[in-house]
């Protein structure tokens, strides 16, 4: 969801709340479109609090369609006036007051807390491994939500194709971390500058808040850089490159996330430079093999 309808929706809440019904047929349109889970659903309906408030406050951050997706099912309820609030061409003001360097959304300080009830439910054949003893050593993931997620996708590159796909794919990552119980943050087609300001916000939210877990996820055009120990560079939309060992350094330079899981997929080639094969000794016969003519994408799982 765009930050400008998070400020929309958030200075508008009282008028909301009070001109919001049909709540539990709301909730189940939801469900149905995938804009939320069935752990979402109980906690909005649970009798604890204004169910209302929290269905505002959740669906801000349920992904790039999640404030569509909501004004439609407001109109299919018969809540007009509620639509008619987030739809009114007065909401233009506040796309217009931020400034499009304002990139992440920072609302959701005190949603990560401790509890046991899992987004993804275990098959009742398998343990689910606990913390309770240290010599385990395994990481924690006990916050809910399990923590930040930022997913890249750069396909309208200067002087390069178009990456056919992309939208398809962006949907099933987005699908994916959102299931697995993460905050979702998406951002499409950044420049060098923007991209910069993008990590540099995402890392002070993981920072400032309590989360189990990082991941980063980007989709877009890559080159292999010219420093072959830096791994790999992606284009941003304005043409430029950006090093993706420099991506993951700051989530490790400085030693913040010591001891918290940090994920980085790169859905990116590498340029068309060719692979030229591995010797391969298996005891007996050695042969060169050479089955691949450019270089594979990036995939790339690092953990500090």
């Amino acid at each position: 969801m765009e930050q400008y309808h998070r400020k929309l929706i958030n200075d508008c809440m009282p008028k909301l709340i009070c001109v919001t019904s049909t709540l539990e047929t709301i909730v189940d349109n939801l469900l149905e479109k995938n804009v939320i889970n069935e752990w979402m659903k109980d906690y909005i309906l649970e009798p604890q609090g204004d169910s209302v408030k929290k269905l505002y406050e959740l669906i801000q951050g349920r992904g790039p369609k999640a404030f569509t997706d909501l004004c439609g099912v407001l109109k299919k309820t018969n809540n007009i006036t509620a639509y008619n609030i987030l739809t009114s061409k007065t909401s233009e003001k506040y796309k217009q007051k931020l400034s499009s360097i304002e990139l992440l959304d920072t609302t959701f300080n005190n949603t990560i807390i401790e509890c046991d009830v899992p987004y993804v439910k275990i098959h009742p054949e398998r343990k689910q491994m606990k913390n309770a003893d240290p010599l385990i050593g395994i990481y924690p993931m006990n916050s809910n939500p399990k923590g930040h997620a930022l997913i890249l996708n750069i396909s309208d590159i200067k002087n390069n194709d178009d990456t056919t796909g992309i939208d398809v794919n962006m949907t099933n990552v987005n699908k994916l971390f959102k299931g697995l119980g993460y905050i979702i943050h998406t951002k499409a087609d950044v420049t060098e500058k923007n991209i910069i300001n993008v990590i540099d916000i995402f890392v002070d939210i993981c920072y400032k808040e309590k989360a189990n877990s990082i991941v980063v996820f980007i989709m877009c055009h890559g080159y292999t850089g010219k420093d072959s120990n830096r791994l790999s560079d992606i284009f941003t939309t304005d043409g430029f490159t950006i090093n993706t060992y420099w991506m993951i350094e700051q989530f490790t330079k400085n030693g913040w996330f010591t001891n918290i899981p940090k994920l980085f997929f790169i859905d990116a080639c590498r340029g068309r430079n060719n692979e030229f094969g591995w010797k391969y000794c298996d005891g007996g016969n050695n042969y060169l093999k050479n089955d691949i003519l450019i270089k594979p994408p990036i995939g790339t799982f690092t953990n500090h």
